[in-house]
């Protein structure tokens, strides 16, 4: 099976963990919010860790798949920009961040 031939499985794996990452930092940033515990449990932690990691593995193996370069396809270079971004601010704004209490 050559690379073309993974591209359809990949792109579909990255874009349900695209929505599986969001819909998790959603739910973890509404329970903070409410003053819960459990959104800083460690098996959400490291899911959340393990979901992205998954995610930038999916998305790099697209680039190479398709031969992008973040540098040449400035969209690429966005995308990567702002993904450090939400990393970033998820961290802060789930562990570092005042709670109600």
């Amino acid at each position: 099976m050559n690379g073309l031939a993974w591209m359809l499985p990949i792109r579909q794996a990255h874009l349900a963990l695209v929505v599986l990452s969001g819909a998790l930092f959603m739910l973890r940033g509404l329970g903070v919010l409410a003053g819960a515990r459990w959104p800083l449990h460690k098996a959400l932690r490291v899911g959340s860790v393990v979901i992205d990691t998954l995610l930038l593995a999916a998305g790099v193996t697209l680039w190479s798949l398709l031969q992008l370069h973040p540098l040449r396809e400035t969209w690429l270079g966005a995308k990567l920009i702002l993904l450090i971004v939400y990393i970033v601010l998820g961290s802060w704004a789930l562990k570092r961040a005042q709670t109600t209490a």
